[in-house]
């Protein structure tokens, strides 16, 4: 497997990391779970492609990739739910909830084109 630190969408992860991790720092303390929740969400997107990369094998070929990879995907998900909570909530403008929501709209499309050809590739292998 590729180094993951030289994908594309693990690149694209680790600069919505630092993306969302401005924002977080400037959360109410009053809200210490949503700076957590959200934190932690991001973190999980890297982190899963990360695992998933290590844990490909010629034995079971893309089973487990496209597996960390599917949970990558809701991570993302879960980060644009907070973010919009974050939102609502009035904790960030209009304007950095639209940056996080694209970068991970970006990231959900580079996570499931891997995912749609990795499956492909593994159609019809016999195990």
């Amino acid at each position: 497997m590729e180094e993951y630190r030289q994908l594309r969408v693990y690149q694209a992860a680790m600069e919505l990391v630092r993306i969302v991790s401005q924002l977080t720092r400037r959360l109410p303390r009053t809200h210490e779970k949503l700076r957590k929740q959200l934190d932690d969400a991001v973190d999980g997107i890297g982190a899963n492609i990360a695992e998933g990369c290590g844990r490909k094998n010629r034995l079971h070929g893309n089973t487990e990739l496209i597996r960390y990879l599917h949970i990558s995907f809701g991570e993302t998900n879960e980060v644009q739910h907070r973010a919009e909570t974050a939102l609502i909530r009035q904790f960030v403008t209009q304007r950095e909830y639209w940056i996080v929501h694209n970068r991970a709209q970006c990231i959900k499309k580079m996570l499931r084109s891997w995912i749609d050809r990795l499956e492909r590739d593994d159609r019809g292998r016999l195990y």
